[in-house]
């Protein structure tokens, strides 16, 4: 009970600066960042607290580090170093050196969260509390709807709006509400096809439409691929596969029965998907696609180690960022920083395909959390593409450290039953029969 209570704390802790920035929004001024003003903000001082804990956590247990050079995490550490190394070069090298902290505590969580998975064997309480911590965040939506509704939408130029919080005690944008929502919204999912309880599709009913309302484009794509993979992956568990094809031909029957009967339905499910936007600007992506052309012309002018982690040598709007993880880390630490990001990617994308190909457990927890690791893994690729959240501390960032270190675990057992089929007769023990009364064991045994 008190390794299982550490783990929940351990896996807990690492949201503390995301909830600081979450509840106590403050824009940050890259011109205007000292040490003493880092006491100040939310997020750093979470960073601090989280720091001394990990360090506390590492000192118990020294070997822990070795961690860091090893895979799956030693590409992450690389990138560390690089981050680091690029604020002796940045224009502004204290928030390149902010930044860089930021990043080595997910990498510190992460050995620490590995031994701890490899220990227990499975990563169960770590998935668990991971989306109990992401419900946390959404709860916090629910409650500015409530006490703020008007500082918890956002209406665009072509009149669409959105769901996106921007009170003064809640801040939490729409790109990143929709891929949370429609990743829990799957989970929830899976549970009520596995367990059959109808509290996981109430669930799943309130998170598809926080999804909706944030009318993000990237949580829908995360809503449709992860709806296919989950759904792929369940037709070949034994006794699921009628019960996920049954809901699946039912939802696909209301969805076209509605969109059939009724053109209103159908045109505001094309203008919410759309945002109301024309076809040049879906074309060029909402217009990422010229922010990535300025992008390379960017990174041709400091090609090895960029301009510095989280700094800028253009402007590129008021988004803030390059709409895309690794277009991101090319400008921003050069090639010395995006190799390693294209490692982590290849080995995650290599161990989701084994686990997406491998054999089902007979196990329903295993089962969940196969599919737990398929759901995460394919929000982590996408919403990766078209936001830069992972480069730096984010929720995206937490979530691709946690299953990379879940991954070979989540692995071992079916790579145990592959030696198991392959070579079932490993060692045959000499049979010694039980001795008879009046025998000594000696006799017996050289009449064998």
């Amino acid at each position: 009970m008190g390794k299982r209570l550490g783990d929940i704390v351990l896996c807990c802790s690492v949201f503390l600066p995301l909830l600081g920035r979450l509840f106590f929004p403050r824009v940050r001024d890259k011109a205007a960042i000292s040490l003493s003003a880092s006491f100040s903000d939310p997020q750093m001082l979470g960073i601090y607290v989280l720091l001394l804990y990990l360090i506390y956590r590492i000192l118990c247990k020294p070997a822990t580090l070795v961690r860091a050079c090893v895979w799956p995490l030693w590409p992450l550490m690389t990138m560390v170093i690089v981050a680091v190394a690029t604020s002796l070069t940045s224009s502004f090298p204290l928030f390149s050196l902010w930044r860089s902290i930021e990043t080595a505590t997910v990498l510190l969580w992460g050995t620490l969260v590995l031994g701890r998975v490899r220990e227990e064997g499975t990563p169960t309480v770590f998935f668990t509390t991971f989306y109990v911590m992401s419900g946390l965040m959404l709860g916090s939506v629910l409650a500015a709807l409530w006490l703020d509704p008007k500082n918890a939408w956002m209406v665009e130029e072509t009149g669409v709006q959105r769901l996106s919080v921007q009170s003064s005690f809640v801040m939490m944008g729409a790109y990143l509400i929709g891929p949370i929502a429609a990743l829990l919204s799957l989970a929830a999912f899976v549970r009520f096809v596995l367990s059959s309880r109808p509290q996981y599709l109430l669930v799943c009913g309130l998170l598809l439409w926080l999804a909706y309302a944030s009318r993000s484009r990237t949580g829908f794509v995360v809503l449709v691929a992860g709806l296919l993979v989950c759904s792929l992956y369940l037709f070949r568990i034994s006794g699921r596969s009628t019960k996920t094809g049954l809901f699946l031909l039912g939802l696909t029957t209301l969805v076209a029965g509605i969109m059939a009967l009724n053109t209103d339905f159908t045109s505001a499910l094309i203008h919410a998907f759309t945002r109301g936007q024309d076809e040049a600007n879906i074309v060029g992506l909402d217009g990422r696609v010229s922010i990535w052309s300025l992008a390379i012309k960017a990174f041709q002018q400091s090609p090895i180690l960029g301009s510095g982690y989280g700094t800028y040598p253009i402007w590129i709007g008021s988004s803030g960022h390059f709409h895309n993880m690794f277009i991101e880390l090319m400008v921003t630490t050069g090639l010395a920083g995006l190799i390693p990001a294209f490692i982590i990617l290849a080995g995650l994308l290599w161990s989701l395909l084994r686990l997406f190909c491998s054999t089902p457990p007979r196990s329903i927890a295993r089962q969940i959390l196969a599919l737990d690791a398929l759901l995460m893994g394919t929000a982590a690729v996408l919403a990766n593409q078209t936001t830069a959240g992972a480069a730096y501390y984010s929720w995206e960032l937490i979530a691709l450290v946690l299953l990379l270190t879940a991954l070979p675990v989540i692995l071992q057992p079916a790579k145990s039953r592959g030696r198991a089929a392959k070579n079932p007769v490993r060692r045959v023990e000499r049979f010694i029969p039980m001795v008879p009364p009046g025998r000594s064991a000696a006799y017996w045994g050289s009449r064998l």
